[in-house]
């Protein structure tokens, strides 16, 4: 009850914050915004610090001694049911239980996920912000499950840090949608130009007030904390900007390595749950072989059908042109979409020779080519996110980084593969699918002098000039 009411209440929120925010951005009033980023923000604090697992007054001596008899229990029983950790040997009963729970929060996250898509590109980055937020959360606390009293602003430095991280990394992803959709507004242009020395100035703030906040007797701890949320931070909130910024490059590239990542997860529970018998890894006990091999296949041949259906909505295709709407249907006929010759090497086209067989070329879409390798990613690769976590959760002895969800455990039990993927979509789209974009050359140019933009414009037709006519 607790997951399904969790459940609502982001959806309910998503379409409030989502509904507000394109009213503001179809009026232009940055005074709004900055009302309702307050309140969200705000909001978050709030909600993170009254259901905090484990609140600050459990820094008593009787507190500790009963948490490390919860720990040596726990022990136990997990040493008593280490020899039937994988799938095949635990109780029929148990097994389809665990099947039936998983299976039906899998479905209600999915139907959640897919109407909140259908909100709009607004919605979804507000989804995962919260979902951001949330993973934070449960990295910070799976490593300071309690804190001494004595330290000051122990708990606010790990929101104020998380707070200036995402202002860094939303001016440094959306500038180019930012600048199109606030030209004509001076602060925002204020705030884009100086966008990195404000970044500096509010980093600046957090490291004085770490400094200040050191006490004598706890440096060391202080100093681990520090560099425990800063990891944090680099793996969590630059994973998920770069997840928000594949959304505006064009939803297909948002919808493939995401769904990808699922469907492997789903594939491999289900041919594990079925078939597995051979043990994967020691990280993950109940990972197998059948598993991962049967995911494979079905993630290549999910990721090959998804792809060839989104390739049919134009709008879905092509980078968004504001912030509040997917893209438009002028890019539909761009290289990386439309069917292509590609000529196959010689020694192949020979080899057919040899039989009597003359087949030189292939026609095919470059971007069901593209699906085939995020696939082999998610599919090889993206696991080890999972596998990373694992071990992460076995370093600090605990199961799962919460249990918010059933059958799932936390948020970040879930996307922890999604983390890896998003860096790697990043860097392929920007390598190998990304048009250049001349916008970001004309920002520059806008932003000169009058004496410089005709210096530029005197080079530009002498270079041209000199090309002479195609």
């Amino acid at each position: 009850s607790t997951c399904l009411c969790f459940i609502y209440s982001v959806c309910l929120s998503i379409s409030v914050v989502d509904c507000v925010l394109q009213c503001f951005f179809c009026a232009h009033s940055i005074h709004l915004f900055y009302f309702i980023c307050c309140c969200v923000c705000f909001e978050l604090v709030l909600i993170f610090t009254e259901i905090d697992p484990i609140a600050a007054q459990m820094t008593s001596e009787t507190d500790k001694k009963k948490q490390k008899q919860k720990q040596n229990s726990n022990k136990h029983n997990n040493a008593k049911k280490g020899a039937s950790v994988m799938l095949k040997d635990q109780p029929s009963g148990k097994r389809w239980k665990n099947w039936w729970i998983r299976g039906a929060f899998t479905f209600l996250m999915l139907v959640a996920f897919a109407g909140i898509t259908a909100l709009g590109p607004l919605a979804l980055c507000v989804l995962i912000l919260l979902l951001q937020v949330k993973c934070y959360e449960e990295v910070i606390a799976i490593a300071f499950k309690t804190w001494p009293k004595e330290l000051p602003w122990f708990r606010s430095l790990h929101w104020y840090w998380i707070a200036a991280a995402n202002y860094f990394l939303f001016g440094e992803r959306f500038d180019t949608l930012l600048y199109r959709q606030f030209a004509d507004n001076p602060t925002v242009l204020w705030a884009l130009s100086h966008h990195r020395f404000v970044s500096f100035s509010l980093y600046i703030i957090g490291f004085c007030t770490f400094v200040l906040s050191l006490r004598k007797g706890y440096y060391q701890y202080q100093f681990k904390q520090l560099a425990w949320t800063h990891l944090s931070l680099l793996v969590v909130a630059s994973a998920s900007q770069l997840i928000m910024r594949s959304i505006y490059n064009g939803l297909i590239w948002f919808l493939v390595p995401v769904c990808a990542v699922v469907c492997n997860d789903v594939m491999a529970y289900m041919f594990g749950f079925f078939l597995g018998k051979t043990p994967l890894i020691k990280l993950s006990p109940k990972k197998t072989w059948e598993g991962f091999i049967g995911a494979f296949w079905a993630t290549m041949l999910w990721s090959l059908g998804f792809s060839y259906v989104l390739v049919q909505f134009p709008i879905l295709l092509c980078p968004s042109q504001n912030m509040v709407s997917y893209g438009n249907t002028d890019c539909s006929s761009w290289p990386v979409y439309t069917e292509q010759k590609f000529e196959l090497p010689l020694f192949v086209s020979s080899a057919f020779n040899v039989v009597g067989v003359e087949f030189t070329h292939v026609w095919f879409t470059p971007v069901l080519f593209h699906s085939l390798v995020i696939a082999v990613f998610a599919s090889l690769i993206a696991p080890f996110g999972g596998f990373f976590a694992s071990g992460l959760k076995r370093a600090f002895r605990t199961k799962d980084f919460d249990t918010l969800i059933p059958g799932h455990g936390g948020v970040t039990d879930r996307f922890d593969c999604q983390l890896v993927m998003a860096f790697f979509m990043f860097v392929y789209y920007s390598t190998f699918i990304s048009p250049f974009d001349i916008e970001k050359v004309l920002r520059v140019v806008f932003s000169l002098s009058y004496e410089d933009q005709m210096h530029v414009l005197d080079a530009l037709q002498q270079h041209i000039a000199a090309q002479g006519s195609p």
